[in-house]
């Protein structure tokens, strides 16, 4: 029964709105370019050693950066971890803690379990990152699928096509595949998560950052369970999810993972030499950016909110915290 009570709540926490993709959707991305990365080197082999091994970890950070979207409060912390400012102090987090014990990826020696973990979860996380960028038509974008969608289906209104979408292209997703890469099951390095968000100038509590996750937890599972008989409702709204879904060119599932494929490449770079002159994402290619940790960019980070997810109230999220494996 509690189970239940929680993917009720989870579903209704979806059809509230949210703050990105959804959770299908964004796993959907980041499976795509997991089977698709390879390279000449040794680092992008040793990097998608590391995906293949940790797949629990890189499906919670292909999710991880909504976590906060109207959850306790905690909505600028889940902005700023949409933006390059967190992969780069998340780089430099590993190069400190694990390389530091002689764990890095580019010295052909074995990262350490926790190292790998993290270096899966932030690949995931960089994932989101370009996956987000061109869903929702960001950095100039002008074309990206929602925008089109807005234009085309909602008479510009670009809220409405943001709630259509959200949820739509995740129970669009369960309608054209039965979601069986989607593990039952997350690993979240809540500890590096949180230095993270220190060296970012964010103190960010424990219980809460768990919590959250966990309702991101239970969402994934409702589209799951639930997605493929809601998607009727959707698609009568929105045919445009089950047309161009795929193979839009920029927000369609191909192009997200082509472009985070492109992205994994740059941060095998950066984990390999701390070397962070290459980009991912649109926003940073368009301008120079501000130096990292800098109060202009993290500032910028943190102002471009998104649409707020409905959020559960804090005593449901405590009874479900069980549902997800993160650090103590």
């Amino acid at each position: 029964m509690r189970g239940l009570c929680g993917f009720a709540a989870a579903l209704a926490a979806l059809g509230g709105g949210a703050g990105g993709c959804g959770p299908a959707v964004h796993n959907e991305a980041a499976e795509r370019a997991r089977q698709w990365f390879s390279g000449a080197g040794a680092e992008a082999a040793a990097v998608r050693a590391v995906l293949d091994r940790h797949p629990e970890s890189l499906q919670a950070g292909a999710v991880f950066p909504d976590w906060g979207y109207g959850c306790m409060g905690m909505d600028d912390e889940a902005e700023a971890a949409h933006w390059s400012p967190f992969m780069e102090h998340g780089v430099a987090h590993y190069l400190a803690t694990y390389q530091g014990q002689g764990q890095g990826q580019g010295q052909g020696q074995a990262p350490s379990e926790r190292g790998e973990q993290l270096v899966a979860f932030l690949f995931g996380v960089a994932s989101h990152q370009v996956a987000d960028e061109q869903w929702h038509s960001l950095s100039g974008l002008r074309e990206g699928i929602m925008r089109v969608l807005a234009a085309s289906t909602f008479g510009g209104d670009y809220a409405r096509a943001h709630d259509v979408l959200d949820v739509g292209g995740d129970f669009a997703l369960a309608h054209m595949s039965d979601l069986g890469h989607m593990l039952d099951k997350w690993s979240v390095p809540v500890d590096d998560v949180l230095a993270i968000y220190r060296r970012m100038g964010f103190s960010v509590s424990r219980w809460r950052m768990n919590l959250c996750i966990t309702r991101q937890f239970y969402a994934m599972e409702a589209v799951k369970r639930f997605g493929r008989g809601l998607f009727p409702s959707y698609a009568s709204r929105a045919p445009m999810l089950i047309e161009r879904l795929d193979d839009y060119y920029i927000g369609g599932l191909y192009a997200m993972a082509t472009a985070t494929h492109d992205c994994w490449a740059a941060v095998a770079d950066w984990f390999a030499t701390g070397n962070l002159t290459r980009r991912c994402l649109v926003d940073d290619r368009l301008r120079r950016p501000p130096p990292r940790g800098s109060p202009e960019r993290l500032e910028r980070s943190r102002g471009r909110s998104l649409l707020r997810r409905m959020g559960l109230s804090s005593g449901r999220l405590r009874q479900l915290r069980d549902a997800i494996s993160v650090d103590d």
